[in-house]
Order: C-alpha cells, then structure tokens, then sequence
C-alpha cells in the first residue's frame, strides 16, 4: 500500500470516528436546561401540579432549596430518542436529604416522613455529605432503592415526577446535573467499529513492510 493510500484511509476511518462519536453517549458536550430557584421560581410543593420541565440533550442542572415541609417536585419530560444517564449531585449546603422518583406527571405517594410505602416508589435514594454521594451519580443508586419497585439505567424516555426533600429542620441547598443523550443507533456502532478496523489494518500492513 502507498503512503498516499493509506493516508486517504486513514482520513477516511477517522472521519467515521469522528462522526460517530457526535451521535455516541458522551461524544461532545451540550447544554441543556437550567432552572434554579433563586431565577426561575420556588418549585412546586402541589402533588397533582409539579413543576413541569423538559430535558433536552445534554446536561440540565436543577438548583434549589427544602427544608421540613416544604418539598420540590419535579415533572421531568424525556423526549423520544433520548435518555436520562446520570444524576449527579454537583452541590449541597447540608448533611442529608432525600430524592425519590415515581412514573407519570402527578406525585401519588405521601410526602415528608408520611412515605412508608417504597413499592409505590420507582426508585428512591439519600444524598449528602454524610452518605459520600456528593460529588457522584445517585441515578443507579435509585434504581437499586431498597423496597421500590427498581429500574436499570439508563431511564428510557418518557414522563417521571422526581421529588426532592429534606424531614429534618434544618435549610438544604443543592444541585442536580440529569444528563441526557439520544439513545445510540445500531448504525453508529457499526460505523466506530468499521473506522477502527481500516485504521487498525492499515497500521499493522504498514509496519509490517518497514521490516
């Protein structure tokens, strides 16, 4: 093979690459949503009225604040095509608190110290300082809430009301990054694999005939 010929394959696979990992999970950054508090509005403490937000692709930050009754609640859309990754916990101002997730735009479990009943529950999980989750993704951690009815990550698109609260009496702040990606298409990994093979083939006839 002449260097021009393999330069031209070269170029050719690692576009590919390139192009594929545009489409891949964590390919390139894009921003999402942010609603915070302190801007936007104190979020919705209404069982049958939560907030209601729409991710998009990328990372979409929610920043807020609970104390004892007073609760956050979240109706979080995940359009089609994508999928909700990751949760992590960016920030906090505080020890302890609690996040819960349910299927659907209404909150239909209790609030407070009243949530006895986990199976009715998605999945749950604590987070703060004391538990070392700050700084971590607690989305698998609430897939694997103990007593709720449990899901595998990543969230497959669809509606969810997250519930953020803190029974104790004492002021929480945080912050929660959902990142969100389009659900890979069979294509792209066809495409990585193939760009990978000509650049992998190419190098190894070329060091072959430099012997």
């Amino acid at each position: 093979m002449t260097k021009d010929t393999w330069s031209t394959r070269a170029r050719t696979a690692a576009l590919a690459i390139v192009m594929a990992a545009s489409v891949y999970p964590g390919g390139d950054v894009r921003a999402g949503i942010t609603y915070d508090e302190a801007t936007s509005g104190d979020l919705s403490g209404d069982k049958a009225t939560p907030t209601p937000l729409t991710f998009a692709d990328g990372s979409n930050v929610i920043k807020g604040t609970t104390t004892r009754n007073e609760f956050d609640l979240i109706a979080v859309t995940i359009p089609s095509a994508l999928r909700l990754n990751a949760v992590f916990l960016d920030a906090m101002v505080g020890n302890l608190a609690f996040i819960a997730v349910q299927s659907g735009t209404v909150w239909t479990e209790n609030l407070g110290a009243d949530i006895t009943t986990a199976e009715n529950l998605l999945g749950w999980a604590h987070f703060g300082p004391r538990n070392n989750t700050l700084g971590t993704d607690v989305l698998d951690d609430m897939g694997a809430g103990a007593g709720a009815i449990g899901f595998a990550v990543p969230l497959a698109a669809g509606d969810y009301t997250f519930l953020i609260q803190q029974t104790g009496g004492s002021l929480v702040t945080y912050e929660f990054r959902f990142e969100v990606s389009p659900v890979p298409e069979p294509a792209t990994f066809g495409t990585l694999a193939a760009g990978l093979l000509v650049i992998g083939t190419a190098l190894r006839r070329r060091t072959t005939r430099r012997r």
